[in-house]
């Protein structure tokens, strides 16, 4: 190979705008259209300073799809244009007119679409009945008839608007969050900035909806406030939704109440029609099955969807607003006189006094200034008042308690679990339980915002603990960074430490909009609920196992398109590291895989003897492959360096490098398929490929190597073979190191040659490589006695033979 080749094939990058994180409902939303009011310059990035993509015509039509003000204070769209993509200055646009541009419509009749708006034009395609097309310009002919211009699969083209009707959709429509983990992003596409994330349950208003040039359908949703786009599939759409939890019903038939959101649970109670009852959260079964969790005095589970068909929504009871009615609490007066106020302070008016041991229900808590709790009540003449949390004593909300069977174990998950004498945070402490270490749970009883369960420890003391310290641990994250951990759940309290962007906690109960929570180091605290998130920004999400023929795939979906690299451990150990804070662990098992956890913030995944892997980093997801070890059934690229025009190298007495490189890949190809590879060549003629067009085919793969054939050139008397890797710009550098060093090996020692080694080098196909790829330097074909080898058959056999060796070696290990 000639020197030329690194030293007139350069990498080079655009560096395009970043975009700062904003608040959906305060920013433009995007896709939207607009028409060019002079002749503009569609470029690279935003600046004049970047090249020119194309031009665009005055009064044309663009879709906005992002927008950037850049060093100097300009404001520029990125734009889509016919087929192009790139960056105009917001002087040169303005706002589309209102028309019917950007809605979706269905075909009324089979249509045809045409390359211009009447019937004389050419037929583009047909569109059958039914389909959807989406809307990008109108126009009115001569003959006045009204045209729109659309986009249907990969066609654009004109159709008669007779042919067309508006699409029905969901607009204006409540939906409910199908998983934990939904993305709500800036704009309608997985490209898009993450603004928020809902968990299953979380219901949202449907105000837009759009079909992107991926023909992914999303819905623009309004949460509180907040817009962002959704995808559709995470969404279920119902007529029974409330518009805000707690929402009271007078249901219209008998029903069942059960433990959980299944049919699978057991029944708990029933509720009888004309009951009223408080729906207080939602949950979505993986089937699609909506279930409501619903609270009264004596009830409290789930009812599936059907049973609020028929129901009416009613005033609190009463005549509390339902906001303020999501749980109620049993109180006693446990002070010689109480005072009853007006509101939540003790500079309020005093209502009535209330004797020692007097019963009351309450059904709403506040704090106040000084971080001290109050409870609202409902006295008898049914007026509403308050009381501090010292002139009484709480009780449980249910008398209820359920026997445990004595030989139920479960481990202490959090590391501040402690053992008290009853249940109640203001009993004496009995003993502390260490992470990990089981308990046998005895009897449960519920409580407020959690269960109480009486446990014997592993010492055999007899006492309680909160339900959440055994419970399957569920993790929020701090939303942004310097999120206050505080003592209480009220600004009024002292800050134990701020927490960082992402920073992983784990939830133990909420109360009143504040999160109790443990940090991973075992402190605990209270955060506002709206200052986390159920995911990080950056995390690994959603594990599947995926097959591909007799391939097994392990993939995690990434939230952004963060960068990630990986290292090789010992003990079969692969670790993942780099721009995320969390990793979703699966829960099945995996052939090949003895574990995965997350340590810190990396995750490492301990592979099973007998097993290797080939991993991929793509912009939405990781993907690695689950290998048995050995040659058999691995996938290897081949690629013979130079061909067609280009020579390559030519030898003393002409011998071209072309032919070498092409002949040495035929060779190998069979000798790799004789032991089981499954093989595929870049060029197997005379034939020129692009040093890019190339590395296409190995990045559109899912190979497990690629080696690049090449005899070397620089002067007479240079001699010896050469194996080159990146790991510089190569994702996969970890494994092309260990490849080039196996190869490296074996090759010179079945052609006899100098030993020149394995080294780095930034050769593009090897550079731009997203496979472990190498590329091989045989000999100096320069050399006249290297020549004379390269020219035999025998020569580029055993070179064949040295390079499957290596492969060999490098499957044969993790």
């Amino acid at each position: 190979m000639k020197k030329w080749i690194t030293s007139t094939i350069v990498a080079t990058c655009c560096i395009w705008p970043t975009f700062a994180s904003a608040d959906d409902s305060s920013s433009k939303q995007y896709p939207v259209q607009m028409i060019t009011d002079e002749a503009a310059t569609l470029r690279k990035g935003a600046t004049t300073s970047y090249p020119i993509v194309t031009s665009v015509p005055s009064g044309k039509q663009v879709l906005v799809i992002d927008e950037f003000t850049n060093a100097s204070g300009e404001l520029w769209y990125r734009v889509q244009f016919d087929n192009f993509t790139g960056w105009i200055l917001a002087e040169q646009l303005t706002a589309q007119k209102e028309t019917n541009v950007g809605n979706l419509m269905i075909t009324s009749e089979t249509a045809t679409l045409r390359k211009g708006a009447t019937t004389s034009y050419p037929i583009v395609t047909s569109v059958p009945l039914g389909k959807q097309v989406l809307v990008i310009d109108e126009f009115t002919n001569a003959a006045g008839e009204l045209w729109y211009r659309v986009q249907f699969d990969n066609f654009t083209g004109w159709i008669w608007a007779k042919q067309l009707t508006l699409q029905k959709t969901n607009i204006g429509k409540l939906a409910v969050a199908l998983e934990n983990g939904v993305a709500l992003r800036k704009g309608a596409s997985s490209s898009y900035e993450v603004v928020q994330t809902l968990r299953n349950g979380e219901i949202v208003q449907i105000i837009d909806e759009y079909t992107n040039s991926l023909n992914e359908t999303y819905y623009r949703v309004d949460i509180s406030g907040k817009k962002g786009w959704i995808r559709t599939n995470q969404l279920y759409v119902s007529d029974h939704l409330p518009e805000k939890l707690p929402t009271y019903y007078s249901v219209g038939q008998t029903a069942l109440v059960r433990r959980g959101a299944s049919d699978t649970y057991q029944t708990v109670a029933t509720i009888s029609k004309g009951q009223t009852i408080a729906v207080i959260d939602l949950f979505v079964t993986t089937t699609k099955h909506l279930w409501y969790r619903i609270d009264t005095e004596k009830i409290k589970g789930w009812v599936p969807e059907e049973t609020l068909k028929n129901a009416v929504v009613v005033a609190a009871p009463n005549g509390l607003d339902s906001q303020q009615q999501t749980k109620t609490y049993q109180l006693s007066i446990s002070v010689s006189v109480a005072n009853v106020r007006q509101s939540p302070s003790t500079n309020a008016k005093v209502l009535t006094q209330l004797k020692n041991g007097v019963s009351l229900t309450g059904v709403d808590i506040s704090t106040d200034s000084q971080g001290a709790k109050w409870y609202k009540v409902v006295l008898s003449n049914n007026q509403v008042g308050w009381v501090h949390e010292t002139v009484v004593q709480v009780k449980s909300t249910s008398t209820s308690s359920n026997t445990i069977p004595s030989s139920q174990k479960k481990a202490v998950v959090t590391n501040g679990a402690v053992v008290y004498e009853s249940p109640s945070f203001k009993a004496q402490i009995i003993e502390k339980i260490p992470k990990n270490i089981q308990v046998t749970m005895m009897q449960t009883v519920n409580d407020t915002s959690f269960n109480w369960i009486k446990v014997t420890s592993s010492t055999g003391k007899i006492g309680w603990m909160p339900e959440f310290e055994i419970s399957t641990p569920k993790y929020v994250y701090a939303a942004t960074s310097s999120v206050p951990l505080r003592r209480g759940a009220s600004e009024s309290y002292a800050v134990v430490r701020n927490l960082g962007a992402n920073e992983r906690l784990l939830y133990l109960y909420s109360y009143n909009g504040w999160i109790y929570v443990e940090t991973s180091s075992g402190i605990r605290g209270w955060v506002p609920q709206g200052k986390t998130s159920t995911v990080a920004t950056n995390s690994l999400i959603q594990p599947k196992l995926k097959t591909s023929g007799t391939d097994r795939y392990i993939e995690w979906s990434k939230t952004n398109n963060f960068s990630v690299s990986y290292s090789i451990l010992s003990d079969n150990r692969l670790k993942i590291t780099g721009g995320f804070s969390h990793s979703d662990i699966p829960t099945f098992k995996i052939e090949g895989i003895k574990s995965i956890e997350q340590v810190d913030s990396s995750l490492i995944l301990t592979f099973s003897p007998g097993y290797t892997f080939t991993i991929r980093n793509y912009g939405d997801r990781i993907s690695i492959k689950i290998l048995e070890t050995g040659l058999k059934g691995k996938k290897i690229i081949i690629d013979a360096g130079h061909g067609g025009h280009d020579t390559g190298a030519i030898g003393p007495t002409g011998l071209k490098e072309k032919d070498i490189n092409l002949d040495t890949a035929l060779l190998l190809k069979a000798e790799l398929e004789k032991y089981g590879a499954i093989v595929k060549l870049t060029r197997s003629t005379d034939v020129f490929l692009e040093l890019a067009e190339r590395t296409t085919i190995a990045n559109s793969s899912d190979y497990d190597a690629f080696i690049s054939i090449h005899a070397d050139s620089y002067s007479s008397t240079s001699s010896g073979t050469t194996t080159y890797y990146n790991v510089s710009t190569n994702f996969n550098g970890p494994k092309s190191v260990k490849l080039a060093q196996y190869v490296q090996k074996y090759i010179v020692s079945q052609l006899g040659t100098s030993n020149r080694g394995y080294k780095e080098q930034e050769f593009y196909v090897n550079r731009k490589n997203e496979l472990p790829s190498i590329l091989v330097e045989l000999a100096f074909v320069s050399n006249p006695k290297e020549e004379a080898l390269l020219k035999t058959k025998a020569f580029r056999q055993k070179a064949a033979a040295g390079i499957r060796q290596g492969l060999e070696e490098y499957f044969n290990n993790f």
